[in-house]
């Protein structure tokens, strides 16, 4: 292990081991120059984050020692090497130590009062940590020169927030069922609303279909062809009797008030068949 208090060669520097080397302590103040206790202190939060994004972090290159830096956070309050070696903040491209070539290319020149190029700046991009908040912890800078024995430091007093939750997606509006109600005999009816005049009822005629038939009365009613009621049909189930829409189809005018034959009380599709066969032949009526 290279003692970096000799500087004999320059393999034994720190920035040829980044993270090796310990720097010394308080991390925040490691040179106790007059009146700089501050330093030590937790002060005003300088700088707001929020957990998961990506930040722009920048220093200034006073001289080209060459090396290693890194930028860590401190979440204990002691601010010392051992808390901010446990959380490792990493570049945008993942890596957590970036090196300083000289001349820097991708510094930022910025000009003093005098209009002097002097102040030469490093910036890059840090992740911040999703899962991590504060109200108030430490950010630290860590260089590790290359061209000399030393390693620099500097701290921030920060806090990370948790990022804003998204507003709840607007809930889909409910589908609207095209109403379908009319309030003539035979028209369609169905949908949101079942309209029909009174004594009027919308019944399911198919899969498809609805419509407005007159309510049936305790007689039952019939279906009349030629003025009287015809009998049950072929199949003897009286099928074209049973309502309205039946009476329809059997091309009959449907009678609410007369009374319904007598019949079986089912049949089959085939016998439907036979019975419109049989109105074919006979001239639209049932005998």
């Amino acid at each position: 292990m290279c003692q970096f208090l000799v500087a004999a060669a320059k393999k034994c520097n720190p920035g040829e081991y980044p993270g090796r080397g310990t720097p010394k302590e308080p991390y925040c103040n490691p040179n106790q120059m007059p009146n700089t206790s501050l330093l030590e202190a937790h002060g005003k939060v300088h700088t707001r984050f929020i957990a998961g994004e990506t930040v722009d972090l920048s220093w200034m290159v006073s001289a080209p020692h060459g090396g290693h830096y890194q930028y860590r956070l401190c979440l204990d309050g002691t601010d010392t090497e051992e808390c901010f070696k446990k959380t490792p903040l990493l570049f945008a491209d993942g890596s957590q130590w970036h090196g300083l070539e000289w001349p820097c290319d991708d510094c930022t020149r910025k000009k003093d009062q005098f209009g002097r190029y002097d102040n030469v700046v490093k910036v890059d991009k840090v992740v911040i940590p999703k899962d991590i908040q504060c109200e108030r912890c430490t950010l630290g800078w860590r260089w590790d020169a290359s061209t000399e024995p030393t390693i620099f430091t500097s701290c921030a007093d920060v806090s990370i927030s948790a990022p804003a939750s998204s507003p709840s997606p607007t809930p889909a509006p409910n589908p609207i069922v095209e109403d379908h109600c009319v309030d003539e005999l035979w028209q369609r009816c169905g949908g949101k609303m079942k309209c029909c005049k009174p004594n009027m009822t919308c019944r399911k005629v198919d899969r498809w279909v609805s419509q407005c038939e007159p309510d049936i009365s305790s007689n039952g009613g019939c279906c009349k062809w030629g003025g009287s009621c015809g009998d049950c049909g072929n199949d003897g189930t009286g099928w074209c009797h049973k309502s309205a829409s039946n009476c329809k189809q059997c091309t009959g005018s449907f009678d609410a008030s007369a009374k319904t034959p007598s019949c079986r009380s089912s049949m089959s599709l085939m016998s439907v068949a036979k019975i419109a066969l049989h109105r074919q032949q006979r001239g639209g009526f049932l005998k």
